[in-house]
């Protein structure tokens, strides 16, 4: 109960404070409590900081960014699933690390997205990390050229 009352409450503060961020071949949106980072690489390489403790979820988003999480990684993970995310397929793992876990999410449609995936992941160090993690990157979308 505890955690279905911690996701109510960031739904709630990332679609009052959001703002959106450009990931190259779609957008994400944040609370106001982020900042955002973007580099230019061969791939759309990046990330959010939440600035009230330093929680980062990095994103790596494109043609040159490799698939992340897939079904060959499943062995490896404590959780794994094939989601949607913005009406596309995607897939998420929970994989052991050195001081804890980290979660890993692909989203991906090769025809739409012209084989150029969107990756997020992030260490995890509460319950809320998985909440946060989950609400921003349910919020990405594509945009309309896939481009």
């Amino acid at each position: 109960m505890k955690i279905l009352i911690t996701v109510i409450t960031l739904c709630l503060a990332v679609s009052a404070l959001a703002g959106t961020h450009d990931v190259g071949l779609g957008t994400i949106e944040a609370p106001e409590d982020f900042g955002f980072e973007k580099g230019a690489t061969d791939s759309v390489l990046g990330k959010l900081t939440r600035k009230s403790d330093g929680f980062i979820i990095n994103f790596d988003v494109g043609g040159m960014a490799g698939i992340h999480m897939h079904d060959g990684e499943k062995a490896k993970c404590t959780f794994y699933r094939n989601i949607r995310v913005g009406g596309l397929p995607a897939s998420i793992g929970i994989e052991p690390i050195a001081n804890g876990q980290r979660i890993t999410i692909s989203i991906g449609d090769v025809v739409k997205m012209q084989k150029s995936p969107a990756n997020f992941w992030a260490d995890i160090r509460k319950d809320s990390d998985i909440a946060e993690f989950m609400l921003i990157v349910n919020t990405f979308k594509l945009k309309p050229n896939g481009r």
